[in-house]
């Protein structure tokens, strides 16, 4: 019933003047229930959003574990297998090396840029092991020469660089999604310098050099590692500026990858050279 005091409705007056009553705001009263829903299902929203980022995560970090084991798998062939390390020493591998860097290229962008391929099983894991077997060809021919044991401390070196760039990746606060760009332009820099690099003999003669050569593959690694922080945001999600979608465990799958090929063969570069 409403107050009446000296004939005025105060529950009407209030009700007027957009004044909440007590009873509605009193701890336990509608508006506090409805705010502890709201934040309740906010809560769960946020839990399942978490599962399914987990969920996504751990796909990719599979798909990249058998990636990588199938590529070492055929590495091993031209490591350990007599004909096969024979003749990617000698000169008529050369053939053997482009085609497979270019069936490796073609496969990642055919991937990468055409998103039903990756999301159209099981097209997206025969592609994926297409781009294993085709890196271990190329990385296999080109280590046919060198000691076994230098492609085994190249891999580790990765696989550590990798993990502890990971753990970086998911503790920093600092969200490293929006260098993308630059990194680009960096990748532009290596590659322009590197074509430079290869047709002038004055600076193909220069860097050369033992510890130039150093710094520069320091300085790439660097990059690739910066990359690698980069990609890992962007699978693990969470509060960064830019993500993955969970559709696209192909391309983070690839993106990762491709990282460590490049850090990979930077680091079998630099062993190689000092076993020379």
């Amino acid at each position: 019933m409403a107050d009446t005091r000296g004939g005025v409705d105060l529950e009407a007056q209030q009700h007027q003047q957009g004044v909440i009553p007590m009873a509605q705001v009193v701890p336990g009263g509608p508006a506090a229930q409805m705010d502890a829903q709201v934040a309740a299902d906010l809560n769960a929203l946020d839990k399942m959003e978490r599962s399914i980022r987990h969920a996504f995560a751990r796909k990719v970090f599979s798909l990249l574990a058998m990636m990588l084991i199938v590529m070492m798998g055929v590495i091993c062939i031209f490591l350990y297998v007599p004909p096969a390390r024979v003749y990617a020493s000698s000169r008529a591998s050369t053939w053997l090396v482009v085609v497979s860097g270019f069936l490796f290229l073609l496969t990642l962008i055919a991937l990468s840029c055409i998103p039903e391929l990756g999301r159209r099983y099981p097209v997206n894991m025969i592609g994926l092991l297409l781009v294993s077997i085709e890196a271990g060809v190329f990385i296999g021919v080109l280590t046919g020469g060198l000691d076994p044991n230098y492609v085994w401390i190249a891999f580790a070196t990765t696989m550590g660089i990798m993990t502890v760039l990971g753990i970086f990746a998911c503790q920093t606060k600092y969200d490293f999604t929006g260098i993308g760009p630059y990194l680009s332009v960096g990748i532009m820099f290596l590659l322009i310098f590197s074509l430079f690099t290869g047709f002038s003999p004055y600076l193909r003669n220069d860097f050369s050099n033992g510890s130039r050569s150093i710094v520069w593959m320091a300085i790439a690694i660097f990059i690739f590692s910066m990359y690698v922080v980069y990609d890992m945001q962007l699978v693990i999600g969470g509060k960064h500026r830019l993500r993955f979608s969970v559709d696209d465990y192909v391309v983070a799958t690839i993106s990762l990858f491709t990282d460590f090929i490049m850090i990979f063969t930077l680091v079998l570069g630099a062993l190689g050279g000092s076993q020379n």
